[in-house]
């Protein structure tokens, strides 16, 4: 049961399971490479139906007192459904932010069997966008330095936007793999689109559709 897994790998978090609606279903799971405790638990309930994962807590005060793993059944359609400024939507407001954003990330593994952290040194990669030189922890992006860069505001220093990046690995390439995957989402600014619904007891749309 996903019970199974996801206290397996919710160990010594002090997190429990909450609400389980797929307890009925039974799965024999395995995996090849490291990730973070998140991502497993993620991937389980993927692997479970596409259940969806939320948490929550109880607090007394200031102070948590319980920490909730919850398990969802996969909620929502595509039943092509538009919603349409002017028509079924009032407004939509959009928010951008470059607060999170980064033109290149300092990449640190887990600790080897030496007790040193594993980086990206003596690991090469390059897509032609992204690359990583062989003798450099860093992760850099192309476009993003171009568009970003300091230089167009500062005179000197690299000019680099950076951010550090853990993730509990000892393989370099597995560091990288995960590394180009979270730069890419940071190497622009964040949008952000907030619609107000007009008819909001429409019953044509619920939780977790997918809309046009």
């Amino acid at each position: 049961p996903i019970s199974y897994y996801v206290n397996k790998y919710a160990a010594n978090s002090g997190f429990v399971i909450g609400t389980n609606e797929v307890d009925d279903l039974r799965r024999s799971l395995k995996w090849d490479g490291e990730s973070t405790a998140a991502e497993r638990i993620r991937s389980v309930a993927t692997q479970f139906g596409n259940a969806e994962i939320g948490f929550s807590f109880d607090t007394k005060g200031l102070q948590i007192t319980a920490k909730y793993i919850n398990i969802y059944k996969k909620r929502g359609e595509d039943r092509g459904v538009q919603l349409r400024l002017g028509h079924e939507v009032n407004n939509i407001t959009v928010t951008k932010s470059v607060s999170n954003l980064a033109t290149a990330l300092y990449c640190k593994g887990a600790q080897d069997s030496t007790g040193k952290y594993v980086t990206l040194v003596g690991y090469e990669y390059d897509d032609g966008d992204i690359y990583s030189p062989k003798d450099s922890a860093y992760l850099y992006c192309r476009s993003a330095n171009e568009k970003w860069t300091r230089r167009n505001w500062e005179t000197s220093g690299s000019g680099w936007l950076v951010k550090q990046y853990s993730y509990e690995t000892t393989s370099k390439a597995t560091l990288c793999q995960h590394a180009v995957t979270e730069l890419k989402k940071l190497r622009d600014m964040g949008i952000n689109y907030e619609i107000e619904i007009a008819n909001i007891n429409n019953k044509q749309i619920d939780l977790g559709d997918t809309v046009y």
